[in-house]
């Protein structure tokens, strides 16, 4: 797909069209640029979201799910990690009441984040998600990255997924491999106004950029990424914990990866001002993005920041606070 926010939004009408439903349960903390998008996408179509609410800790409100998913319900949808970073301690349980729905379960995942979390295929998605940005694609001024949408083995999931599957095969003699389109969905192709999809990218070079990433980090490299990246998001948890006078964790959440909210006692548009002013670039503000998220922004640790970095971001908010 062409991004994240889109990968999101072609889950979401793949799983009305599989249920043949109209609505979307999703967090109330879900990402807000992937929820502008996916509103976007579906209400045409006559789709709904309902969010759920997440507690205090990050976690979803299995009571507030329970009272809303009904026969309605097309799927269930979570981050994990959230937008907030966090991690969602039993994803599992999600499935239990989407089973019980005859909801699909739909989950957004990072993708370094898997070499050391249990994958969302474990925990019983039917349909996965994610933003491939991380697997060594460039900024590029905003853009080209790279959305991630798979689902479970299952031809009434497969037969929907937007876009065009190739095929592998061999020749008559069955010496040499070939490969053919099997399913063509798109509207270019034979399927014209029933097409699952209209989005018309060709997102190959990034796919084979991302390919050529992996493969590069492989099995232990992957794994060692991801254990950098929880280190550097843990070296920082530790520095907030040193000024609890006047910044605390935005969430009460156990485990975080990459990014992490912290809330601050003064104004945090203000602080972030002055930070600029030094040529440094704190986290997005929260509060247009996420109610009740005040004073807060996202701040995100990955392997690009060094601890001297770390520690320089949190020594010049010492000094503008």
């Amino acid at each position: 797909m062409y991004d994240g926010s889109t990968a999101v939004a072609e889950a979401f009408r793949l799983a009305m069209r599989v249920t043949r439903r109209k609505v979307i349960l999703a967090p109330d903390i879900m990402n807000p640029f992937y929820r502008r998008v996916a509103e976007t996408w579906i209400e045409p179509v006559g789709g709904k979201i309902i969010y759920y609410r997440v507690d205090s800790g990050g976690q979803p409100d299995l009571d507030d799910i329970e009272d809303k998913a009904d026969r309605e319900t097309a799927a269930i949808y979570l981050e994990n990690p959230t937008y907030l970073g966090n991690i969602v301690e039993k994803p599992e349980e999600l499935k239990n009441i989407a089973g019980r729905t005859g909801s699909l379960y739909i989950v957004f995942s990072e993708p370094t984040s898997l070499a050391i979390f249990k994958p969302p295929g474990e925990y019983g998605a039917d349909i996965v998600v994610g933003e491939g940005a991380s697997l060594g694609l460039g900024l590029n001024y905003g853009g080209t990255t790279l959305g991630i949408l798979g689902v479970r083995r299952d031809q009434s999931l497969i037969r929907q997924l937007p876009g065009k599957l190739v095929g592998m095969t061999t020749d008559l003699k069955g010496s040499e491999r070939g490969f053919a389109l099997i399913l063509q969905t798109r509207e270019q192709h034979i399927r014209r106004e029933r097409a699952t999809s209209n989005i018309t990218t060709n997102a190959a070079l990034m796919a084979v950029q991302a390919a050529i990433y992996i493969s590069y980090l492989g099995m232990s490299g992957l794994r060692r990424l991801a254990e950098t990246i929880a280190r550097k998001t843990r070296y920082a948890i530790d520095h907030i914990y040193r000024r609890k006078g006047y910044m605390d964790l935005a969430i009460g959440a156990r485990y975080f990866y990459r990014e992490v909210p912290i809330r601050f006692r003064g104004d945090y548009s203000a602080i972030y001002r002055r930070l600029v002013d030094q040529g440094i670039y704190p986290g997005i503000k929260l509060d247009p993005l996420l109610k009740g998220f005040s004073n807060c922004g996202l701040f995100c640790f990955s392997d690009v920041h060094s601890r001297d970095d770390i520690d320089l971001l949190f020594e010049s908010i010492d000094k503008v606070i």
